[in-house]
């Protein structure tokens, strides 16, 4: 059926419901209805008739190894499955990496405590259920995305000065925490991203994978800065590099192109000093993850693009 579009004042416009379908509905005046976005159309619902519909995802996770289960339980919860019901035949977890053993439950329990919202809610001989126990705010998402970059502003000034005072406690720490926060953060943006679809998903997706990779990224540089010998023309390529983080973050957060205008130069001006500064090899992991950093966040940058355009269409 059509509607005409009425206009109220100057900038709202309005669509009539029909008449039969607000009478099934039992609405009155006052009454609240869901309006949902979905490309060119809007779906209108009943908000006080919808029912929260509880998705359940059941893994059985016998023999899997300690990295298993953690990819495992990280993928149902980045699909934004409310409910993480976990099978297994034994009690016991291999980890090849540490050469050791542990209790499933010990390894279940250190996951769930990555998952920010979820908790361990049963648990018996042979399963566990994980639940969501504070429910998903849509509006949270940029909040997060925000706090992904000044997390990693953080990790990368902090490092930058524990490497110049030769401070590898702290390195270490880097090493340790701000990774497994920086996870945590970006496994919740997919985990909004799968439960509420949003639009131009894939181009906010790969900003997200994006800023993890540079998370790990920034561990490498802090653990291999504790291994070698301070270097002034390093520390000014970290810092160099760190201002571009920043610019990117301005970029994100202010769209305005004049950010991503000098990013783009200066990512130019260091790439070319970085071949050029003839180091030697015991700088090159570092170089090759501030590199890497670098292509990540050109990356960023064109997704961030992508997201800006708004095309018009135009009559055929």
């Amino acid at each position: 059926m059509k509607r005409k579009v009425i206009q109220l004042a100057r900038k709202t416009h309005v669509v009539s419901l029909p008449c039969k379908w607000f009478r099934e509905q039992g609405l009155k005046k006052g009454d609240e209805v869901e309006v949902i976005e979905e490309g060119r159309s809007l779906i209108i619902n009943n908000s006080s008739s919808i029912k929260k519909c509880v998705t359940k995802i059941s893994i059985d996770v016998s023999n899997l190894t300690v990295s298993l289960l953690f990819i495992y339980v990280n993928a149902a919860y980045k699909k934004g499955a409310d409910e993480i019901e976990l099978l297994f035949s034994n009690n016991q977890a291999k980890d090849p990496k540490r050469n050791r053993v542990v209790k499933t439950m010990d390894i279940i329990s250190l996951i769930t405590d990555r998952l920010i919202g979820m908790e361990i809610v049963r648990q018996s001989k042979n399963s566990c259920l994980i639940k969501e126990v504070s429910s998903v705010n849509e509006e949270e998402f940029e909040l997060i995305l925000n706090r992904i970059f000044v997390t990693l502003e953080t990790m990368s000034q902090d490092s930058i000065d524990a490497y110049v005072k030769k401070d590898n406690e702290t390195l270490e720490n880097i090493c340790q925490y701000m990774e497994i926060n920086i996870n945590k953060l970006t496994n919740f943006c997919l985990r909004i991203l799968n439960k509420f679809s949003k639009q131009d998903s894939n181009s906010i997706y790969l900003i997200a994978f994006l800023l993890e990779d540079i998370g790990d990224q920034y561990t490498k540089i802090s653990n291999e800065l504790s291994k070698i010998k301070e270097n002034k023309k390093l520390v000014d390529f970290l810092k160099e590099s760190e201002l571009l983080l920043r610019l990117s973050h301005k970029f994100f957060s202010k769209s305005d192109k004049k950010y991503f205008v000098e990013f783009h130069k200066r990512k130019l001006d260091l790439k070319k000093s970085i071949n050029e500064s003839k180091l030697s090899s015991e700088y090159n992991q570092v170089l090759n993850s501030i590199c890497i950093i670098l292509d990540s966040l050109m990356e960023i940058n064109d997704s961030k693009c992508i997201l800006n355009l708004d095309p018009k269409e135009e009559a055929c």
